[in-house]
């Protein structure tokens, strides 16, 4: 997008996520006044950077791959290169039981092109040969675009209409799947699990695994901040919106401090904030209706910093349990510029860890680490639980039916959020091409 300097048209963003940044960068690189109100004391929502105990740690272990050009791209905008904020590697697959044997070890190496992939699962031992040709054959209809459903269903359902063995599905698409979409392979859309396949394994290096070297905050959302203040906009914290009303010429938003005057407004916000905004509004009800059907899905990010790890810990930065109440696990201390001896667990979606009181938790997650991982009496120093009640789309069997277009049915209004990119999971890839697009809608609405 070129910069238009003779736009001088004011848009308003409620929310300071990823996706209400993105849209904040763009339109500021397009020569707009922008003005992000965030209500909370510091921007990022879902993927920020939180100090516990005097540690920076992030409110969530997101995992960033290859496939997110959008992401990439932007961050280049924001003279912020990959590779000062990640270490790529070709994907790894490491799973173990819950004792600790090692149940399936896929990895690519060299280029992840088709050809290094079916080596890769040609001479892998931790597969059956059943198995093997199973997922080779599964990847060549990939590749050819021959998946496609007539109806949505789940994504067992859908496996076991391909006759994938149980054993693969366990160990290799059911993990991938909640990684992806934050819901359970008996819960989620085959039809967005199949776009997730293809994104990640269509090209070359999109299964890439890029590793921060840097806090979630350090990573966009600051980086983002000052892009949009030195382009003349503003960035303000602790700015609650509790409504706003649209006359013939502008819009008026309503704040805590005052009111502000803008030409656009994008609503940026969690879905559940955006609902009690919009539902102010008549001319909205089509969309509250679509927000009302969507829900979501939990993650919850535990931390234990150890005095050390033994030595078997070493060289791997990523490990997936089956079995467990934990699913992945990450050392910390391998993370580029990491903290030594720290170790993120992340559970995504529902299940019984939800009703567990927080010490709870932590004793059984370290006890399955203590059993599958360490192998000793190592005790942790310090233990920390984040949870998001809401982080991810909750990715049904149809959701996409349900989820809303960036433009709204009140001229001027747009709606950025992972929540918007229809067939997608909530991803930090999906809130910035929401974000992205809201800016180009925009431009186009105010230039043409």
């Amino acid at each position: 997008m070129g910069r238009a300097v003779t736009l001088k048209q004011h848009v308003a963003i409620i929310g300071a996520g990823w996706a209400g940044l993105a849209a904040g960068v763009s339109l500021a690189q397009s020569g707009f006044r922008v003005t992000v109100l965030e209500a909370a004391p510091k921007i990022g929502g879902r993927a920020r950077t939180l100090s516990l105990d005097g540690v920076e740690l992030d409110n969530g272990q997101h995992l960033f791959i290859g496939a997110y050009r959008e992401l990439l791209s932007l961050f280049n905008l924001l003279g912020v290169p990959e590779q000062d904020v990640f270490v790529r590697k070709p994907l790894h697959l490491r799973m173990l039981n819950r004792e600790g044997h090692p149940v399936l070890d896929f990895k690519l190496l060299g280029a992840p092109s088709s050809f290094h992939r079916a080596m890769a699962i040609l001479k892998n031992p931790s597969l059956s040969w059943q198995e093997r040709f199973s997922l080779l054959s599964f990847f060549h209809r990939l590749k050819k675009n021959d998946l496609l459903l007539k109806r949505d269903l789940t994504g067992e359902a859908f496996l076991k209409q391909m006759a994938i063995p149980s054993r693969l599905s366990e160990v290799f698409f059911a993990p991938i799947c909640q990684a992806a979409l934050s819901t359970s392979i008996q819960m989620a859309s085959a039809q967005v699990f199949i776009r997730v396949l293809t994104q990640t394994f269509g090209r070359d290096h999109d299964s890439d695994l890029l590793f921060p070297k840097k806090t979630l905050s350090a990573c966009f959302p600051n980086p983002a901040a000052r892009f949009i203040e030195k382009n003349g906009g503003r960035v303000l914290v602790r700015e609650r919106v509790v409504g706003f009303h649209k006359n013939e010429q502008n819009f008026s938003i309503f704040t805590a401090g005052g009111v502000l005057k803008a030409d656009g407004v994008i609503l940026a916000t969690h879905l559940k904030a955006c609902l009690a905004l919009i539902e102010q509004e008549a001319r909205l009800t089509k969309t509250a209706r679509l927000l009302k059907r969507l829900g979501y899905q939990p993650i919850t990010t535990l931390y234990f910093q150890y005095p050390f790890l033994p030595p078997q810990t070493t060289h791997w930065e990523m490990i997936g349990l089956v079995g467990t109440t934990s699913q992945w696990l990450f050392n910390r201390s391998e993370f580029p510029q990491g903290t030594p001896g720290l170790v993120s667990v992340v559970i995504s979606g529902e299940g019984p860890h939800m009703t567990w009181p927080k010490n709870v938790l932590l004793d059984r997650v370290e006890q399955e680490l203590k059993s599958a991982f360490l192998h000793g009496n190592t005790k942790s120093l310090k233990r920390w639980m984040i949870r998001e009640k809401e982080a991810a789309l909750y990715a049904s069997p149809d959701c996409a039916e349900c989820q809303p277009k960036n433009s709204t049915s009140l001229p001027g209004l747009w709606l950025a959020g992972d929540y918007t990119v229809a067939g997608y999971p909530s991803t930090l890839e999906s809130a910035i091409r929401s974000g992205v697009e809201c800016a180009d809608l925009v431009h186009g609405t105010f230039s043409g």
